[in-house]
């Protein structure tokens, strides 16, 4: 039995060498990734106001120690990223905000994607918000210092289609760099496009703040 056994195991791999020697690649079929349209302007800061901060977005440090400034040497994509740090301890309604100076325009029960690039060992308490009641959020997770989406879908119900985009900092972090914003129709967030430029942005070009 045990010489049959054998005998039949080298009978199996021969024909499986046969057959793969038989295999014969006839066609590639790729698959274009067609990105999204992002209903934000300027998502990848890359178009800058007089004062020097990214135009169409605002930054309060609240009350909090927190810094949010343009960073060139380490983009995801394009010239600049913007470079969060936190020093201040987590506490209740604590937090400095980056978020969108103009509401982007939703249909309700329609599907939608947000999401951003993030970059840091220790983020703290990061968060990507939305909605009325801020009740839309994920969290930034990862502590490997390299860049990652974090990006979630939602379905905007009538009283969220007057749609902020919000990233707060809650907690102590030496420092995270955030690039590429961007808020589009569907389930799932598709590959960036290149931006679209300044002239898209000449309507913005006159906004204040810091």
């Amino acid at each position: 039995l045990p010489l049959l056994l054998a005998l039949l195991a080298i009978l199996l791999v021969g024909r499986a060498a046969i057959c793969t020697a038989n295999l014969q690649l006839t066609a590639i079929t790729t698959k274009a990734l067609v990105p999204g349209a992002n209903l934000l302007t300027n998502g990848g800061f890359e178009v800058l106001r007089t004062n020097g901060f990214p135009a169409g977005w605002q930054w309060d440090r609240r009350n909090t120690d927190a810094a949010c400034t343009v960073d060139r040497a380490q983009p995801h994509r394009g010239q600049q990223a913007l470079h969060l740090t936190n020093g201040t301890a987590f506490g209740a309604h604590v937090y400095g905000m980056l978020w969108r100076t103009r509401p982007v325009a939703l249909e309700a029960g329609k599907p939608y994607t947000l999401s951003a690039w993030v970059k840091s060992e220790r983020p703290g308490i990061l968060s990507l918000i939305g909605g009325a009641d801020w009740q839309y959020r994920v969290q930034a997770r990862a502590k490997d210092g390299q860049w990652h989406r974090l990006w979630m879908t939602f379905t905007p119900a009538a009283k969220d289609t007057n749609f902020v985009v919000r990233l707060n900092t809650e907690s102590p972090t030496p420092g995270v760099w955030l690039d590429d914003v961007k808020l589009e129709p569907g389930t799932a967030p598709t590959v960036d496009a290149a931006e679209a430029g300044a002239l898209a942005l000449d309507a913005e070009a006159g906004e204040t703040g810091v």
